[in-house]
């Protein structure tokens, strides 16, 4: 545990490759520091794996958009993103769950009749 308590307020200290890091939690309470200091290590981790952070208000057309920008896209990717984008496009991401999948597989079936495995394409896309 690296929390210190300062004064009434209790920082952290994180050692990322030999470097420290420290931030003020804002706190007094010893359990939301605790809290906030795991999503600081968090944090660091993703920047130092040149990860960005998670971002789940960002819609799935923008998502899909910086996919097929930054990635090696394949026609593959073009043409299966199609009916996925035509559903999901307004859609945040941090709002796609299991249910709303079972509702695009139902919508996929009423458009027109398709084999299941088509629609496991669409998705693992």
């Amino acid at each position: 545990m690296s929390l210190y308590k300062r004064g009434g307020v209790w920082w952290t200290y994180v050692y990322v490759d030999g470097t420290r890091h420290a931030r003020s939690t804002g706190t007094g309470s010893r359990r939301q520091a605790e809290v906030i200091e795991q999503r600081f290590k968090e944090e660091l981790n993703l920047t130092r794996e040149g990860m960005t952070a998670l971002e789940p208000d960002m819609p799935f057309g923008e998502l899909y958009a910086r996919f097929l920008a930054n990635a090696d896209a394949k026609p593959y990717h073009f043409d299966r993103g199609k009916p996925l984008l035509a559903y999901f496009a307004d859609v945040t991401i941090g709002r796609i769950t299991r249910n709303s999948v079972r509702e695009y597989r139902k919508h996929r079936h009423q458009e027109k009749p398709l084999s299941d495995t088509t629609i496991n394409r669409d998705l693992e896309c």
